[in-house]
């Protein structure tokens, strides 16, 4: 007989599974539905209409709020009326896991639906935006101040990276931030690179990075350190990593300090996909 445990490792298999035979273009349903989401209570599973969606209630912004991704969908299936069935559905599961609102990116495969799913009660609330630098060349690199130095990620450094990290997310609409076992997993795993801006044992600021794609991942810095110029201290760091290639990001438009850091120096929107968000 199986144990509980077993029965829900399964039911995620199964869902991950249909996924997987029913792709959504950039889309990593494996993730979704293993770690991002906390349980049944965040999935949509509408398969029997050719449509799953996740909230990745684990991945909760600064305001508390939650993006609500499409994991699975059969070709054609999403009709105006499915649309509307399923964040509308994803909303009240929203409310009951003790979400402040949900948010939903407008997608190619939302696109055609928008009405309707205005119609269920969201609204426009920030854009989704891809940025690039084709040539990173805004200048000399900044010296240093003294006592800083630039280290990789190390274990004794981990639990001040994740409060530096949660502090300069803090209040932000659009940023998620995946909750600390999460992240944890994924700092084990290595995926990516990370390197951290310290004064003696103290993060200050931190560039996560993927060194293949020269994407650059996260820039964040102390909230303390505001106004001192660290974030041109991070630009520098990516570009001495990355030397000669062009830098991307992404960057919601409520960030209004990073957008303005990246336009600065020489970052240009090359997609813009617009957020619609509704309150539990």
């Amino acid at each position: 007989m199986s144990t509980p445990s077993s029965a829900a490792s399964s039911a995620v298999d199964d869902l991950i599974a249909w996924c997987a035979a029913h792709p959504v273009p950039d889309t990593d349903a494996e993730r979704f539905l293993r770690h991002l989401c906390s349980s049944p209570a965040a999935i949509v599973d509408r398969r029997d209409v050719g449509a799953l969606c996740v909230i990745l209630d684990r991945a909760r912004s600064g305001v508390g709020c939650a993006p609500l991704e499409l994991a699975g969908l059969r070709p054609a299936a999403l009709t105006d009326a499915l649309a509307e069935a399923l964040v509308g559905a994803a909303a009240e599961q929203a409310a009951r896991l003790g979400l402040r609102g949900i948010d939903l990116m407008i997608s190619e495969e939302w696109a055609p639906h928008r009405r309707s799913i205005e119609r269920a009660g969201f609204a426009y609330a920030y854009g989704d935006l891809d940025m690039l630098c084709a040539a990173p060349d805004w200048g000399q690199d900044v010296a240093l101040p003294d006592g800083l130095a630039w280290r990789d990620l190390e274990p004794g450094l981990v639990d001040d990276f994740l409060r530096v990290y949660r502090a300069a997310f803090a209040g932000l609409p659009g940023v998620y931030f995946p909750d600390e076992a999460e992240q944890r997993r994924v700092l084990a795993v290595g995926r990516g690179a990370i390197r951290v801006l310290c004064g003696g044992d103290r993060v200050l600021a931190a560039l996560r990075y993927a060194p293949d794609q020269a994407f650059l991942h996260s820039i964040v810095r102390d909230p303390a350190v505001k106004g001192r110029g660290f974030g041109r201290l991070v630009l520098d760091e990516a570009r001495r990593r990355l030397p000669g290639r062009a830098l991307s990001l992404n960057v919601v438009s409520s960030n209004r300090a990073a957008l303005d850091l990246y336009r600065r120096h020489g970052f240009a929107i090359t997609a813009d996909r617009d957020v619609l968000s509704k309150s539990c």
